[in-house]
């Protein structure tokens, strides 16, 4: 046994190591927001991520000061510019934030193996415009518009904001000439942030381009829409001979009947699944015809012409 040799103590000082252990984003300002690693941040669409800035600490939490080679380890994904000027300065290059929501950016910060990363959500801008969308271009005379129109609020990039609330179906208008309003409804729709109009129906209005004005709190919006004929509810005699008229027994008539086929408000329909019959009266009198019903041509048209026309004496 060596029990009587005296232990030799010696006595060591643990120095933190001036390694860099830990790197700090943040975006400075009145009140400074420090990016947490793969932190989410709503940021407005179309905008600039400004004033960033880092900090490199040590084992001890000391901060690390920055010089020319430490700056020129300092790596970001989102631009292949020259940022080392201002790297040396403690500053990171501006973040462009994408225009459209759905787009987030990745963002990255390293030094050697070390980063921070986070996520850019972009988020609605302003109202700029009230944005109408409607379920088709064309609509009978005297019909419901088919489906929904859609009126949402966009910013600047067509972003959907959340200025349409519960109440402001009872302050929205609309106008348009011929515009039957007895039937319009509007629907708030909680979950898109969007109002649904219901009901569009013209009476008694020419054809063609027909504007529509929606409006809401000083924003305005036309559309077109193509109004077209109605559905077919009546014949017109376009042409034929000259009444009254008089023939002879069996004989013909050489001047053909065209007719046009008309919606209610006599506007010329081209539903060419109509078919046109021509018939005697009364049915005392035979009438024969090269044909004895047609569908109407592509202008809505039919013409027949009277081979011969017999009766009782």
């Amino acid at each position: 046994s060596q029990k009587h040799i005296k232990p030799v103590v010696t006595e060591l000082k643990v120095m933190p190591s001036s390694r860099v252990t830990k790197i700090v984003v943040f975006c400075q300002g009145e009140d400074p927001l420090v990016l947490n690693n793969k932190e989410k941040i709503k940021w407005e669409a179309g905008g600039l991520l400004e004033n960033l800035f880092y900090k490199l600490y040590d084992e001890s939490g000391k901060e690390v000061s920055i010089t020319e080679e430490v700056a020129s380890r300092i790596k970001v994904n989102w631009t292949a510019d020259d940022y080392r000027s201002d790297a040396v300065q403690g500053k990171l290059p501006d973040v462009q934030v994408p225009k459209q929501v759905k787009e987030e950016r990745f963002c990255q910060v390293s030094y050697q193996e070390l980063s921070v990363s986070f996520c850019i959500v972009p988020c609605p801008d302003e109202p700029a415009r009230l944005k109408v969308t409607l379920p088709q271009s064309t609509l009978k005379l005297g019909e419901t518009l088919a489906g929904h129109i859609k009126l949402e609020f966009v910013d600047q990039f067509d972003n959907i904001t959340k200025k349409f609330t519960s109440t402001c179906t009872e302050n929205i208008t609309v106008e348009a000439e011929g515009l039957d309003k007895s039937k319009i409804n509007f629907t708030w729709q909680e979950s898109s942030s969007s109002i649904l109009v219901t009901g569009l129906q013209f009476r008694s209005v020419p054809l063609g381009p027909r504007e529509i004005i929606f409006s809401y709190d000083g924003f305005t919006e036309r559309v077109i829409i193509k109004l077209t004929a109605g559905v077919p509810s009546q014949l017109q005699l376009v042409s034929g001979p000259e009444q009254p008229l008089q023939l002879i027994n069996g004989h013909g008539i050489p001047t053909p009947f065209l007719v046009q086929l008309c919606d209610n408000w006599g506007n010329p329909s081209i539903d060419q699944r109509v078919v046109v019959e021509i018939r005697s009266s009364p049915p005392t009198i035979k009438v024969s015809t090269s044909v004895m019903s047609q569908p109407v041509d592509a202008e809505g048209k039919a013409s027949f012409i009277v081979n011969s026309v017999t009766g009782q004496k």
